[in-house]
């Protein structure tokens, strides 16, 4: 089985738990992992608000989005006003091959209806450029830190894809 794990992380909440995923998808075969980066860094807060009402002008460094090598994509994705960030949102609208791929969608969140949102408006998207299969998991950020809360949210739902 190979994996492909994607993710954007604000504070480092959602990279600590993508990393766990790593290593739970690394058990089960190849695993790649990359970060979602803006081209001209995460600083320019004026240019950050401009690709919330304007995704499509979001220059992102790039990350591998032709999912036919992969059996699994992992999304890692913090939520923010119900919203992911324009860069990660820009990744999904370039992913490609994704008819019947198992996608797992990570949210790490402060409100659960605000990841809801979230979680609703990203399957809308994936399910506009395929028919993939999305399971997704939320995490509270309070619980990012709860290694036993995360690792056993993970193991349960890697091993029943795998």
């Amino acid at each position: 089985m190979k994996s492909l794990i994607v993710y954007y992380s604000h504070y480092g909440n959602t990279a600590f738990v993508t990393h766990k995923a790593w290593t739970e998808l690394s058990k089960k075969g190849e695993a790649d992992i990359f970060e979602v980066e803006y081209v001209d860094g995460k600083k320019n807060i004026i240019k950050r608000v401009f690709y919330r009402f304007f995704p499509f002008f979001v220059k992102i460094k790039p990350v591998p989005s032709d999912l036919s090598g992969y059996d699994i994509l992992f999304l890692g994705v913090p939520v923010l006003a119900a919203h992911p960030s324009s860069a990660l949102l820009k990744y999904i609208k370039s992913i490609q091959n994704i008819d019947n791929k198992r996608i797992i969608c990570c949210y790490v969140f402060g409100i659960e209806l605000s990841a809801r949102h979230c979680a609703t408006n990203i399957s809308k998207i994936l399910a506009k450029t395929g028919n993939p299969r999305i399971t997704n998991i939320f995490i509270p950020w309070n619980n990012v830190h709860n290694v036993n809360f995360v690792d056993k949210i993970l193991i349960e739902v890697i091993n029943k894809l795998s």
